[in-house]
């Protein structure tokens, strides 16, 4: 006779394995993606293919990894996948979000309750996690991480909160903050696959390794954008924009 428990425990298991190829697959789906990304022309056609390809698989492999975070009690990799969640729609948000509009102006140009929600929520998220850390920082060893984490995802929030109430002084910021989370985004997606997938609880293998390579990256990113700048001095001038034209056109015949 079939005993239930263990049908339910087999069934338990055959999920949780089906999740975990998903997420590495989404996750090589990231990478190879993110890499397009980068190296293909700002603006061309497979940098925005690549950029929208990557966005759609960033969303569900972050959602896996805070679905194993809650299953397992692993506070740190909830963090790491809210934390993705809100550079990966923020970083593509930006760019809907780059021109100064009237307030009369409907479409997707303000800030709407997607970019004010995911803000909000990273920020109490953040806020919460990094307030356990500290609590709990004689019993959990990675602490210290999460609190430089949760420190820079309440950061990051509530500079995103800023910018929808008073948009900022320079009109060129939307190009690097495109460029620095959808790097974090993918550093982060890096850091749930290594976490997942590597059977090493070694910090420095699993957590610090991508976090240093995409550190790495933003700076070299934020060093080549602010070349450009200084050379072009309008990213209109070695970027292809597409988005927004058909509410700038609307725009300037209103005026």
């Amino acid at each position: 006779m079939t005993d239930p428990r263990r049908f339910v425990h087999l069934v338990e298991v055959m999920e949780l394995d089906l999740m975990v190829w998903i997420h590495l697959v989404l996750g090589v789906l990231c990478f190879v993606t993110a890499a397009l990304a980068l190296l293909s022309p700002k603006g061309g056609a497979l940098h925005r293919a690549a950029g929208q390809t990557f966005s759609l698989a960033v969303l569900p492999t972050a959602g896996i990894a805070v679905w194993f975070a809650i299953e397992a009690n692993h506070m740190a990799l909830l963090l790491v996948g809210l934390l993705n969640l809100h550079t990966v729609i923020s970083g593509y948000r930006v760019l809907y979000l780059k021109r100064s509009v009237p307030a009369h102006t409907l479409g997707p140009t303000r800030p709407g309750p997607l970019d004010k929600g995911m803000a909000q929520m990273t920020l109490l998220g953040s806020c919460a996690i990094l307030a356990w850390a500290i609590f709990a920082w004689h019993v959990e060893r990675l602490a210290p991480l999460m609190i430089v984490l949760g420190l820079g995802g309440a950061v990051m929030a509530l500079s995103d909160l800023k910018r929808f109430r008073q948009p900022p002084k320079d009109p060129h910021h939307w190009i690097t903050t495109h460029a620095i989370r959808m790097i974090i985004a993918a550093t982060l997606a890096a850091v749930t696959i290594t976490v997942l997938q590597i059977a090493d609880q070694r910090v420095y293998v699993v957590w610090l390794a991508p976090l240093l390579l995409g550190m790495c990256l933003i700076g070299l990113w934020v060093w080549l954008i602010s070349k450009r700048l200084t050379t072009y001095g309008d990213p209109d001038s070695f970027v292809e924009i597409r988005i927004n034209d058909g509410a700038e056109k609307k725009e300037t015949s209103s005026n």
